[in-house]
């Protein structure tokens, strides 16, 4: 198959091994969510919910690392920036099932990989982490991880 002309932070996008400890501005941080809250979502329901924590932030980012399997907590320790991608699988309006809140999920962590291209930054995404260790960051019954 010839090789065609895609956007640039599509083309550009990787998921690297390894992280500056360079601290990201509250400004970046904020564009990340923005870019995140622009995706498109069944009903425009926006399913899903984060948890986040810089260095600085010290009991939230020791949690969040927790969460990760050993080996990838060796690389987490050098990111600027850890999150926890949770979704609502159930409309508590209709008190449903969300038949798309993961795929709605995709889209936002696509916007989020994305944005960082902007600024020339890289972002990796992981699902590798211990299911039993996050649960106490769930704001509600209704939110879970995806996995």
């Amino acid at each position: 198959m010839k090789h065609k002309k895609i956007n640039p932070l599509i083309e550009n996008r990787y998921s690297p091994r390894a992280y500056s400890r360079e601290p990201l501005s509250e400004e970046i941080i904020e564009s990340l969510f923005e870019a995140a809250r622009w995706a498109a979502s069944a009903r425009n329901a926006q399913p899903w919910r984060f948890i986040f924590a810089t260095p600085d932030r010290k009991e939230t980012w020791d949690k969040l690392v927790e969460c990760l399997t050993p080996t990838n907590q060796e690389w987490a320790r050098d990111a600027p920036f850890l999150m926890l991608a949770l979704v609502q699988k159930t409309d508590p309006e209709r008190n449903s099932e969300r038949k798309s809140a993961l795929y709605d999920l995709g889209l936002a962590m696509g916007n989020f990989s994305f944005k960082p291209g902007i600024w020339d930054s890289i972002c990796g995404i992981w699902a590798v982490f211990r299911p039993k260790k996050h649960a106490k960051f769930l704001p509600s019954r209704s939110c879970t991880n995806p996995w």
